[in-house]
């Protein structure tokens, strides 16, 4: 499944047609990742300068989820994030590009349920 801002290609094409596979990766980005985004977003947003390195850390755990859940510049976003944490400097862009992720994620989420649902094995329940 594809639309403009959420591209699942790739899981799809991980789970050569197995539903449950679809089914249990989505289900554990959609468990996780939110609230690891929301502590990111407390990090970046009410920390101080001496928490680049946490910054980069957090970047590159959310950059891996990004690369398998494709949601439009969220990869892209958390690996600037992470470079410019790592070199420890543009506090103010490293903001800015978390908003933009946040905005597409949270635009994202009903995709992901819809399809997280649509791949539900018979008898589970949400």
């Amino acid at each position: 499944m594809e639309t403009n801002l959420v591209d699942l290609g790739f899981i799809y094409q991980l789970s050569d047609g197995d539903t449950k596979y679809i089914y249990d990766v989505l289900s554990i980005f959609i468990a996780t990742i939110p609230e690891k985004l929301n502590e990111f977003s407390i990090l970046v947003k009410q920390g101080s300068p001496d928490d680049f390195v946490k910054i980069e850390e957090q970047a590159h755990f959310l950059k891996s989820s990004s690369s398998i859940v494709k949601i439009d510049d969220m990869y892209a976003g958390l690996a600037k994030i992470e470079a410019l944490a790592k070199a420890k400097k543009g506090m103010d862009e490293i903001v800015k590009l978390l908003d933009r992720i946040l905005i597409n994620f949270n635009l994202a989420m009903p995709i992901l349920i819809a399809e997280q649902q649509k791949n539900m094995p018979a008898g589970e329940a949400i």
